[in-house]
């Protein structure tokens, strides 16, 4: 029993050193016309009148559309005067 205890420790923190590695550190580590979101993704930036996502969640006030992970987050649309529809 303490065996796989152990082993079960020892595998969760493997698996989380190696998901750690894949999470950005800092924005410029997302690809260009990307952003580093509150999730510690990299998510499309928003664009005026197309969507740079194949499912956006939001429209922006400013006509632009968002990709946020969590659209109806404080975040979302936040620069592009908040949001003017959720999509989802």
């Amino acid at each position: 029993m303490l065996f796989r205890f152990r082993a079960t420790l020892i595998a969760a923190a493997i698996a989380t050193a190696t998901i750690g590695l894949a999470i950005p550190a800092n924005a410029d580590e997302c690809p260009p016309g990307t952003y580093l979101a509150a999730s510690g993704d990299c998510v499309p930036r928003p664009e005026p009148g197309k969507s740079p996502c194949p499912n956006p969640t939001a429209i922006c006030r400013d006509g632009d559309y968002s990709c946020s992970e969590h659209p109806y987050s404080g975040g979302t649309c936040h620069g592009h005067g908040g949001v003017q529809t959720h999509l989802t």
